[in-house]
């Protein structure tokens, strides 16, 4: 059932001397928002996240996407790797959401994608945990192992078994991992999520995760 909406607008937001451009809705009597964190720093062009955030809308989430690189930045490989750089931005978005008047309210849920992930986790670091949980998808924990060990929030690592590598990887970064974390794997399910099965899945454990940590 789609919920009514309260506000619908594209946004921009100062950070690092840039002004990065997103898209905000709000249904109504919304309680908390997802900030979408992608591998490229394209949050606003990734299908995947668009269709995973008309669902979150319809179960009364906020949803907010921002690219954290601008158009003269995405294009530089050098630059969608630098995950202090977007750390840095995703925590400006951040005390921005926490400091206009429409978002103030709201818990604040992060759910990341591949390298987007380092980023997210560097972020809640850099805002002494004052983000209430996050969701990876086929993310990269292993970029962030020191933020990992500062982490209190509830962590969601979410894994296709047909990325091996990726499998691995967090089972290395299993001892890491908070008490309040977990790990879950899609079985017939690549890094991306491509099926509909795979990520119906991915929206039934974010879903369960956001609403039973924000």
């Amino acid at each position: 059932m789609e919920k009514s909406v309260s506000f619908n607008d594209s946004i921009n937001i100062s950070s690092q001397n840039r002004v990065l451009s997103g898209k905000l809705l709000i249904p109504e009597e919304s309680q908390a928002i997802i900030l979408f964190v992608d591998e490229h720093g394209k949050a606003t062009q990734d299908k995947r996240f668009l269709k995973i955030a008309e669902r979150f809308q319809n179960y009364g989430f906020a949803t907010l996407f921002v690219d954290l690189l601008t158009a003269d930045e995405a294009d530089s490989p050098a630059e969608a790797m630098d995950i202090y750089k977007q750390a840095e931005r995703i925590t400006d978005i951040r005390n921005w959401a926490g400091e206009n008047p429409q978002t103030e309210h709201l818990s604040i849920g992060l759910l990341s994608y591949g390298s987007g992930t380092a980023a997210a986790l560097e972020a809640v670091v850099n805002v002494e945990n004052k983000i209430n949980a996050l969701v990876s998808l086929g993310g990269r924990p292993d970029l962030a192992f020191d933020a990992l060990k500062k982490i209190d929030i509830p962590l969601l690592f979410i894994c296709g078994d047909m990325d091996n590598a990726n499998v691995v990887q967090h089972e290395k970064s299993l001892p890491h991992f908070n008490t309040s974390s977990k790990m879950e794997v899609i079985r017939d399910a690549g890094k991306g999520f491509e099926t509909e099965s795979a990520l119906e899945k991915v929206i039934g454990l974010s879903k369960e995760w956001f609403i039973r940590h924000l």
